[in-house]
């Protein structure tokens, strides 16, 4: 995956990208395609002119996935 580099300063920033033993583990988590989507799309938000959905479209989603998180959804 490519990143931007705001993204690529970041993570550097964050003591760089994981060793091996870090990313099977990562693999490995039942949410990590999901991740890895998100992790996509909040990169491509970073790019000047880019035209995304409003907030209120991801709303959906957003309380889908906060639901499936235990103790996560503010009450």
């Amino acid at each position: 995956m490519e990143l931007s580099t705001e993204s690529g300063r970041t993570l550097a920033c964050q003591g760089g990208p994981m060793t091996p033993q870090e990313t099977a583990a990562f693999e490995a988590d039942p949410d990590f395609r999901a991740a890895i989507a998100l992790r996509r799309a909040d990169d491509a938000g970073k790019a000047v002119g880019s035209t995304v959905a409003p907030p209120e479209t991801w709303r959906p989603v957003a309380e889908r996935v906060a639901a499936g998180v235990s103790g996560w959804l503010p009450r």
